[in-house]
């Protein structure tokens, strides 16, 4: 069996080749139609886009992405075509919810503000949302409001002291905005420039769903008149950034509030372990699949997964201590500092640093275990 691998997706690679499977590794950014001419199986993450273009004159029959979002894959095609998929939905939602709390204990220091007394609002309440909701709870936020009409009317329950809000309300109300939605047609600048208005003067907008659900250009011209600030995380052009909203911003990062290595690792064990499944329901017989999953299960023993700070686990949590954890578990000044440098070089070179911190990003870990 020949495979195709991200170069970006830890342990997966040398996994599959332990079980006799041909391994092919290359960039997801630069991968071509011609890269996969003779695969069986394709595993990306999130640069790679997987539609028609590539796939057309490939022999590929599944497909998987290490990552949660999959705005990058065309899964119609996929169907139409027979071809299974398979997505790490949630991998790295505990990342990106702590990258959020450190935003907002960010924004507290600056404003001199207990974390306590903000008014929260959080746009989408499925793996992200959540973790953020339970964090902010564990650190005795008291007002915590929740935007997320279709989980809302399926019966999802918010935690205790949590409420429900119409999207409007919640951007109106706010102290912190943070959205935790995907890309579709139906969301892109779902926070839209008459939203971006009603935003309270000396709020913070915090974005780390998907470029395209804020209007940034908006976005810029309230964070440069000053009206409120912002974290960015993610771009609608990536691997290009709006230089002057990564300038303007409180924070700016290169799409990287999932990248732990926890979060990493998890998406590595959530594609093996579908592509065994698939394995198994076709029945597949060159390739060892007792490998596979004797190896799934050791990446699940690996010790970064194991003895975190538990939400939850002994009451309130004291913001402070978490702040200083935070700050030191993860490189983000770096990151803002390494964005900032760049807004005047060219475009080209600006793409090229924002996908060389990607793939080379910082070993960094996870603060917390959600039990919840």
């Amino acid at each position: 069996m020949n495979i195709v691998v991200d170069s970006n997706i830890p342990a997966l690679a040398s996994v599959l080749r332990m079980s006799g499977a041909v391994v092919r590794v290359h960039d997801g950014r630069t991968l071509q139609p011609a890269d996969l001419a003779d695969s069986t199986a394709l595993f990306v993450r999130s640069v790679t886009k997987v539609t028609k273009a590539l796939l057309h004159e490939s022999r590929t029959r599944f497909v998987a992405t290490a990552t949660s979002g999959i705005d990058h894959i065309d899964t119609e095609y996929l169907s139409q075509k027979d071809i299974d998929f398979a997505a790490a939905k949630g991998c790295n939602a505990q990342a990106v919810a702590e990258y959020v709390l450190y935003g907002i204990l960010l924004y507290a220091h600056t404003i001199q503000r207990d974390i306590q007394t903000l008014r929260i609002g959080v746009v989408g309440y499925g793996e992200c949302g959540k973790r953020v909701v339970r964090l902010l709870c564990s650190l005795g936020v008291k007002s915590v409001e929740v935007y997320d009409p279709y989980l809302q009317a399926q019966g999802a329950v918010l935690p205790l002291g949590c409420t429900w809000r119409l999207l409007h309300e919640l951007v109106r109300e706010s102290d912190v905005l943070t959205n935790h939605i995907p890309l579709t047609q139906e969301t892109q600048k779902i926070i839209s420039h008459e939203l971006l208005a009603t935003v309270p003067i000396g709020a913070l907008i915090l974005h780390a769903s998907r470029g395209g659900i804020i209007d940034e250009e908006a976005l810029l011209y309230y964070v440069r008149e000053r009206r409120y600030s912002a974290i960015i995380d993610v771009w609608k052009s990536e691997p290009m950034i709006h230089p002057e909203l990564a300038l303007s911003s409180l924070l700016s990062t290169p799409h990287i509030a999932g990248y732990t290595q926890e979060g990493k690792l998890r998406g590595s064990i959530m594609v093996l372990d579908a592509f065994i499944q698939w394995i198994q329901n076709h029945g597949i017989t060159d390739i060892d699949i007792a490998v596979l999953q004797e190896q799934s299960e050791l990446l699940k023993q690996n010790r970064i997964l194991q003895n975190k700070y538990s939400v939850g686990g002994r009451g309130i949590i004291d913001s402070q201590e978490i702040f200083h954890l935070l700050c030191s578990a993860r490189p983000l000044k770096e990151d803002d500092a390494l964005l900032k440098s760049i807004v005047k070089h060219t475009d080209a070179d600006i793409c090229r640093v924002f996908d060389e911190r990607r793939k080379r990003y910082p070993e960094s870990a996870e603060v917390f275990v959600d039990e919840g």
